[in-house]
C-alpha cells in the first residue's frame, strides 16, 4: 500500500536493550537479597 512504509537511513534509539533506567537499577539494588545456601549448616 501506498503511504505504508518508512524510508530511513538512520535508526537513532534513546538506548539498547541492555539500558536500565536509574531508577530501576537503584530499586533492583535495594531490594535484592541473595538466598540462603541450601548446603549452609545453620543448625549451630
Amino acid at each position: 500500500e501506498k503511504g505504508s512504509h518508512v524510508l530511513a537511513q538512520e535508526v537513532l534509539a534513546k538506548h539498547d536493550e541492555n539500558y536500565t533506567p536509574p531508577e530501576v537499577e537503584k530499586a533492583m539494588q535495594e531490594n535484592h537479597r541473595r538466598p540462603q545456601r541450601a548446603d549452609k549448616d545453620t543448625s549451630s
